[in-house]
């Protein structure tokens, strides 16, 4: 038996050489009572009176010669084109209120235009698009968090949650980057973000998509009122119970919330998340979701907006959008109703309508293969030639005299009868009746539907 096995009993107390008469307290007379039985047999009956001055250099080279634990470790991450990947590129870009992370696939100067996209919330980040990095196989593709969530700077400071500043802070990522013209993508609140930057910065913007599209507060809280009554009637009156003044318990508005969300914004049949997309979100999720920004601009439900969005309505600016480049994306079973969408499409000259099957309000998580497929069809069809290089302009020859021209005489000139205009009638504007604040009910905990302002765009 080797020196190690004999005192393996011992080698948790010895730290520098030490006699037996140090340990009288410590170890006992006959050691062998705490040992295995096939330890036994060759131990000693009684500990030596002096242990050897240089056992616990011989303990340590024998420990040391051991193969150490294999380490528990996240699955590596791809490299560009595949989905979770790691960037090609990293950088925290300046905006107004602080600095937002953004990450690039893929080469910004060949291929296809860039794609960017918006994620959803507010307060989300951008791990709900993970799935479309292996679009960067024919194309640049940015994701961000915004700012206060993910990766980003979280400032916390109420003057940053305008619309107007989520807009500019897109544009300041895409001056950053260099890029002339992107594809912009949103969802949910992201297509917002996206519909307000398109109108904003026509000349920088190669196409629109605007997916699980929310651009009216009063529509979408119509159409969640609409999707309720679809329920059986006892979650619909204890989602009503749980928005007036007088809730029930909480437990009871969860199980009513999550009946609603398991049709609409998450499906049962969804597929369970990869080692990869873990992996990802280990890596890349920062500090998350941020439910004070979400809070402040929505409200504690899904159900009522309370937050600075809830008269929030930018459907007059679907007409100013190019039709023919804007692609309006929903699921099958959408938050966002089919038919008001629709509607939307019709007040946007030229648009086009794609719908993923099965898909609810996360679809690019339940659908991420078919979500792809429709998205990768329209960058490629609405993809513009890059500008060529302007060259250097050829020195100008120099200018002949030209011969006088001869005078010529004037056509008589005829009288013209004067018409008539025909009277100009202008198209008044939709009316658009701004949602009205319903009363608070009592104080409760922000729900976050399984986690979808996270996890979804």
């Amino acid at each position: 038996m080797t020196l190690k096995t004999k005192f393996a009993a011992l080698s948790v107390l010895i730290a520098s050489p030490v006699v037996a008469q140090d340990l009288p307290e410590l170890v006992p007379e006959k050691p062998t009572a705490r040992l295995p039985d096939e330890m036994r047999q060759d131990l000693p009956q009684e500990l030596p009176e002096q242990l050897p001055e240089d056992l616990p250099e011989k303990l340590s080279e024998e420990l040391l010669e051991q193969p150490a634990p294999a380490a528990q470790t996240q699955p590596a991450l791809p490299s560009t084109p595949a989905d979770f990947s790691k960037p090609d590129l990293e950088m925290m870009v300046p905006v107004e209120g602080g600095k937002v992370w953004v990450r690039v696939n893929g080469d910004i100067a060949a291929g296809g235009a860039p794609v960017v996209f918006i994620h959803g919330g507010p307060g989300g980040t951008h791990t709900g698009f993970a799935r479309m990095l292996s679009l960067a196989d024919s194309r640049a593709v940015i994701l961000y968090d915004q700012l206060g969530s993910g990766k980003s700077e979280r400032p916390d400071n109420p003057a940053n949650w305008r619309p107007e500043r989520f807009v500019a802070e897109l544009e300041a990522i895409r001056t950053a980057l260099g890029v002339d013209r992107w594809h912009v993508v949103g969802h949910s609140w992201g297509a917002a973000v996206a519909l307000e930057y398109s109108t904003a910065f026509p000349q920088h913007t190669t196409s629109t998509v605007l997916g699980g599209t929310y651009i009216s507060t009063a529509r979408w809280i119509a159409d969640t009122n609409q999707l309720i009554t679809n329920l059986p009637q006892e979650t619909q009156d204890t989602i009503r119970s749980c928005e007036s003044e007088t809730p029930p318990e909480e437990s009871l508005c969860d199980k009513a919330e999550e009946a609603f969300y398991s049709e609409y914004v998450g499906r049962a049949d969804a597929p369970p998340k990869s080692d990869a997309a873990r992996a990802y979100e280990a890596a890349y999720r920062g500090q998350g979701f941020n439910p004070v920004i979400y809070n402040a601009m929505w409200g504690p439900s899904e159900f009522t907006a309370r937050g600075s969005l809830i008269n929030y309505d930018a459907t007059g600016l679907l007409a100013e959008l190019d039709g023919a480049r804007t692609l309006f994306l929903v699921g099958q079973y959408d938050e966002a109703r089919i038919d008001t969408v629709q509607d939307y499409v019709q007040q946007t000259p030229g648009a086009e309508l794609g719908v993923v099957p099965g898909g609810s309000h996360a679809f690019p998580l339940e659908r991420p293969d078919v979500t792809e497929a429709i998205i990768r069809s329209w960058l490629a069809r609405k993809d513009q030639p890059r500008p060529e290089p302007s060259a250097a302009p050829e020195p100008a020859a120099a200018a002949q005299p030209e011969p006088e021209p001869e005078p010529v005489r004037a056509p008589p000139q005829v009288p013209q009868p004067v018409q008539e205009a025909a009277p100009v009638t202008e198209t008044p504007p939709a009316k658009t009746e701004p949602a009205s604040e319903p009363k608070k009910p009592a104080q409760r905990k922000l729900r976050r539907r399984s986690d979808s302002k996270e996890t979804n765009p």
